[in-house]
C-alpha cells in the first residue's frame, strides 16, 4: 500500500470471482498482468488504469522494435 492505495505487484480477487495478478497503480491493473475471468478465460498483457491495452505478444514485439534502431 502506498498512501492507502494498492501500488506495486499484487493480486486482486473481485466479488464476481474474477481475479487479476500483476502490477497495480492506484488499486487498478496498470502495467503487465494477467486477468482471469470467473468463466476461466484469461487476458494477459499490458493494462492502463484498469483497461487492457495490448497482449503480451504485442507488448514484447513493441519493445523489440523500440530497442532495435533499424526498425525504429
Amino acid at each position: 500500500f502506498i498512501k492507502g492505495l494498492l501500488d506495486g505487484f499484487g493480486r486482486i480477487i473481485y466479488k464476481n470471482q474474477d481475479y487479476y495478478i500483476g502490477f497495480l497503480k492506484d488499486g487498478l491493473p496498470s502495467g503487465l498482468g494477467n486477468y482471469t475471468y470467473a468463466n476461466g478465460t484469461t487476458r494477459n498483457g499490458e493494462w492502463l488504469k484498469g483497461k487492457w491495452q495490448m497482449s503480451l505478444t504485442q507488448y514484447n514485439l513493441q519493445k523489440i522494435f523500440e530497442a532495435t534502431p533499424e526498425y525504429s
